[in-house]
């Protein structure tokens, strides 16, 4: 009897697969870290692509203002001139424009800092992920594959 049931479960192990499932088990695990990984990978590159566009958002205000108060600038000049008056007065609209000026360079600093730090995270990412799929590369080929591989994709972002 003892013997029967043995050979019984061992029978509905290779049916039922016993041993398949746990290795079905652990290839989900395996999709799941890797879907996590590209889930990573996704929101640190649509971080960067807004980053971009902000960045680019703010240089063109920034150039539009700077546009503006050479604009104002030369107007008032020429009305000075016709009126013979001397060049002593500062111009409210300028000085106004000249404030938001500095407050989008700050921003555009605050940007390219960002995007470094979104850069350097994308490059541990890439590195993890070089490693697990290539254990047997040295530290300096997986360093240089991840640099090349995240200079790629903020390129393809700019």
């Amino acid at each position: 009897m003892c013997i029967f049931m043995i050979e019984t479960e061992k029978g509905l192990e290779k049916i039922f697969g016993r041993n398949s499932f746990e290795g079905q088990e652990a290839g989900f695990e395996s999709r799941e870290d890797k879907e996590e990984q590209e889930a990573k990978k996704a929101a640190v590159r649509e971080r960067a692509e807004q980053m971009i566009k902000e960045t680019q958002s703010a240089k063109k205000m920034m150039q539009n203002i700077i546009a503006n108060m050479q604009q104002v600038m030369k107007a008032v000049q020429q009305i000075r001139k016709q009126l013979q008056i001397g060049d002593e007065g500062a111009i409210p609209s300028v000085a106004r424009d000249q404030k938001i000026v500095e407050s989008l360079k700050k921003k555009l600093m605050d940007y390219r800092s960002q995007m470094e730090d979104l850069r350097l995270a994308l490059l541990v990412e890439e590195k993890a992920e070089l490693k697990k799929e290539n254990p047997s590369a040295n530290e300096s080929e997986i360093e240089k594959m991840a640099q090349e591989k995240v200079e790629e994709m903020m390129k393809k972002l700019v």
